[in-house]
């Protein structure tokens, strides 16, 4: 037999301690193999998910766009609501001071349901005076709407203008050749500026309507004076009478009428150089 030596003796052993490490090695390693495969089951759950979902995300994100833009309709719409509702409470004070004066409401609204419902409004209102006019909380109770509180005292401001002679004529833009063609640059502007509206805070000048009025005076050499005004400066033109009666009934409306509206917070603006230069 040969000779063992001491060397080899301990290799023999450190040999045997490890071979008994081998089955928990292995058993640690199974585990973690099925760990590793458990997470990888799990990442390719999740990377299937995201893959579906980045499919119908064209889809979502249509479906949640929509959600946040009627959700913000939804906000628009209730603080403007509010808004309303406190305007018609303005309103209400505002036509109980013109109540004892009597409230004007005009027959030619009445052939649509909203001018329907804005005379019958007046005329309930009527059989009232300051000292015991209605709340607005009562007026609602009376199915009248906020809408047509706010069509009657609107027509309060109307009438200022339509009881004046508000004249407006046809006007042509010249072209450089001296032709006039009409569409599309027709316009109605006024010849004479009426005297209800001699007095306007936008005005820097107190004579400033006679640029149009009285021309002459001023050596003026065009042949067609006028001028156009806006209710509210960030609106059209009033083309006429009509272009009033039509659209200032409604809050919020196109020409910026509202019961703080008169004859002297228009905006006036004359339509030649000539009178530009002349106020200068």
């Amino acid at each position: 037999m040969p000779k063992i030596t001491r060397t080899q003796m301990n290799s023999a052993k450190d040999s045997l301690e490890y071979i008994k490490t081998l089955e928990p090695k292995q058993k640690q390693l199974q585990e973690e193999h099925a760990e590793l495969e458990k997470s990888l089951r799990t990442i390719k759950l999740e990377l299937d998910k995201v893959n579906l979902e980045i499919k119908n995300a064209p889809q979502n994100i249509k479906k949640h766009q929509k959600t946040i833009k009627i959700f913000e309709a939804q906000e628009t719409y209730s603080r403007n609501h509010i808004k309303m509702i406190m305007y018609a409470q303005r309103c209400v004070d505002f036509l109980k001071t013109k109540i004892d004066d009597g409230l004007y409401h005009s027959s030619l609204r009445g052939v649509s349901k909203r001018g329907r419902e804005i005379n019958e409004c007046a005329k309930y209102l009527k059989t009232f005076n300051s000292s015991n006019f209605p709340t607005l909380e009562t007026i609602f109770e009376q199915n009248h709407s906020i809408e047509s509180i706010i069509g009657v005292a609107h027509s309060q401001v109307i009438a200022l203008f339509e009881n004046i002679a508000l004249n407006f004529t046809y006007k042509c833009i010249k072209k450089q050749d001296g032709g006039y063609p009409c569409e599309p640059d027709k316009y109605y502007a006024i010849d004479n500026i009426p005297e209800e509206f001699y007095t306007n805070i936008h005005e820097t000048t107190s004579d400033w309507y006679k640029c149009v009025n009285e021309c002459d005076q001023y050596d003026c050499y065009s042949d067609d004076i006028h001028a156009r005004f806006k209710i509210n400066d960030h609106c059209d033109f009033i083309q006429s009478i009509d272009t009033i009666r039509d659209y200032g009934l409604q809050y919020d409306n196109e020409i910026g009428l509202t019961i703080d509206t008169n004859l002297s917070n228009i905006y006036w603006y004359v339509e030649t150089e000539q009178c530009d230069m002349l106020n200068e």
